[in-house]
């Protein structure tokens, strides 16, 4: 019987579900797994893809789906059919814009050593829309391990890039395709072939990005390439793309849309040294704007994330040793950084890694990294900044997962779409072992469902911050003012949205039982956005309550 129940814990994944922690030093147990990944469902919850250790080699990849409480929404999670006898090399999830959630999986065919690429889209009930096992588009992959690119076309697709070679791991060749909302492959049945000689085997060079109107690559083959591909797959630079002068020890290169038709490239450059961080940014048109080289950021460099918002940059990158030290730096469009000093992001004694950032929805930046504390244990730290670098939550920053003899590792952030921000990860446990976990941080920097209202009844405290759920431009919406409001006679109200431009100003009696949110907003389809600010003026005293709406 012991040996049984053992087996069923290793055949079955552990599911252990309960709300979001409030307690930094808790988890939200999703699984027993060794891998993990994260995205918003655009309604204040979260998808969390993960995968686990089979039999025989092989291993499994799940998906799980948890509502704005941190309920879990499956009855278990869901099982993506990637075949009997496969090991998952890779997975990439995506949203794809309506609510649903997009996985990319690389797997290995036991029998054949053959890898090949799979899709799966699900809506936001679970239901499966397709699965597309790609033929012959991945082949045989040197070495037996491979790498994807996969970014969102921000139309319900996908963008893919991968490297392949034949059955006699010759004639590797790097390829885009173009995945449609239904799995329909928009760029015929082999994708588009980068002509540009034979890849690295090892470790080929590439990256990807997408922005809703194109797709952005760069490629190394017998030399490297810039290339931009058009939603229909009409190649803007020319079937060649732009020769990219090559640096020898130029690697792991990123690349980020910055929102004016180019793209901004971070990459490494290896040296005696240690590693450097240089930036370098290509036009619309193909130029580069900063020199074919770009410049240096940063030496004893690490690790870094780059984030473009028109018409800032914004880099977060470690550097340095003993201690570490995370930075943060805005760059204009023009190449030049913006503050006369790095932001100081996180400093301490102890390695940090797993750098990333993200933008919260308009309202600031996202930052999170791990790092190592010695003899026996890790943790992650995350932290919220405006757009001039000041740090917005707690200046001692949110600190996770503190636990003496537990290791975390692959740190994963999303913006949960509403100014906070999703993370997952996976636990490395002396008693249970790797276990997948995940954990949620609100506009304020408060964990948990703090400030969130359910219903169509919504309360206004004086000061808060309220996720709106379900979505206001529903007509039975209401406000209703507590009793530290009842004193004044009258409040003017202004809704304005983010960046300051009033939508409507009306004078609310509080007294009213209930006010429809349609007498601030009239139209409410108007409401087009995330964000908005409600200002509250009575007696001259002056409140602000921050709304955040659901599209």
């Amino acid at each position: 019987m012991r040996v049984l129940t053992t087996l069923l814990l290793i055949l079955i994944p552990l599911v252990l579900y309960a709300q979001w922690p409030t307690n930094p030093n808790d988890r939200l147990y999703i699984s027993s797994g060794i891998d993990n990944a994260i995205i918003s469902d655009g309604n204040g919850g979260a998808f969390v893809a993960f995968a686990t250790n089979g039999t025989g080699g092989t291993s499994q990849c799940y998906l799980q789906k948890l509502d704005f409480q941190g309920y879990a929404q499956f009855p278990t999670p869901i099982l993506l059919d990637v075949g009997y006898g496969v090991t998952l090399l890779d997975f990439e999830l995506l949203p794809d814009g309506e609510g649903g959630a997009i996985i990319v999986v690389t797997e290995e065919i036991a029998t054949s050593s053959n890898v090949k690429m799979g899709l799966f889209h699900y809506d936001s009930n679970g239901n499966n829309i397709y699965y597309n096992l790609l033929p012959d588009t991945v082949g045989y992959i040197c070495f037996g391990s491979v790498e994807i690119a996969a970014a969102s076309d921000h139309a319900g697709g996908v963008y893919l890039m991968y490297a392949h070679c034949d059955s006699l791991w010759q004639n590797m060749q790097n390829c885009l395709q173009h995945i449609g909302p239904t799995g329909e492959r928009l760029w015929g049945d082999t994708g588009i072939i980068l002509d540009i000689g034979f890849p690295t085997l090892a470790n080929p060079d590439y990256s990807l990005g997408s922005d809703s109107n194109f797709c952005y690559a760069t490629a190394r083959g017998d030399t490297t390439h810039a290339f931009k591909f058009s939603f229909a797959g009409d190649a803007l630079w020319g079937s060649e793309g732009i020769l990219i002068r090559d640096l020898g020890n130029y690697t792991e290169p990123e690349l980020t849309p910055d929102g004016t038709g180019g793209f901004v490239e971070s990459y490494h450059i290896h040296s005696g040294l240690g590693d450097s961080l240089r930036l370098r940014r290509m036009d619309q048109f193909g130029n580069w704007v900063w020199g074919d080289e770009g410049f240096c950021l940063s030496d004893l460099y690490w690790q870094r994330s780059v984030l473009c918002r028109y018409p800032d940059i914004f880099v977060c990158w470690q550097s340095g040793v003993f201690p570490f030290q995370a930075k943060l730096q805005n760059i204009n469009y023009q190449g030049i950084p913006q503050w006369l000093e790095d932001r100081y992001v996180f400093s301490s004694q102890e390695s940090q890694s797993e750098i990333m950032m993200q933008d919260a929805d308009g309202t600031g930046l996202l930052f999170s990294c791990r790092q190592s504390i010695p003899p026996d244990h890790s943790n992650f730290i995350a932290q919220k900044f405006n757009y001039s670098g000041e740090k917005l939550w707690d200046e001692n920053d949110v600190t996770f997962a503190n636990g003496e003899g537990i290791f975390l590792y692959n740190l994963k952030l999303f913006s949960n779409d509403f100014g906070g921000a999703l993370f997952s990860w996976y636990d490395i446990h002396p008693s249970y072992g790797q276990l997948v976990c995940a954990a949620m941080v609100n506009v304020d920097g408060e964990l948990g469902v703090v400030g969130i209202q359910t219903g169509s009844e919504i309360v206004i405290p004086a000061e808060s911050n309220i996720v709106i759920y379900p979505n206001p431009a529903n007509s039975q919406a209401k406000l209703i003012f507590p009793e530290s409001l009842l004193r004044y006679k009258s409040i003017q109200v202004r809704l304005s949205d983010i960046l300051g431009r009033t939508i409507s100003t009306e004078q609310i009696d509080p007294k009213k039982e209930v006010v429809p949110l349609s007498t601030l907003v009239g139209d409410l389809s108007r409401l087009t956005s995330n964000l908005y600010i409600l200002e509250m003026t009575a007696e001259n005293e002056h409140l602000v309550t921050k709304f955040v709406f659901l599209k």
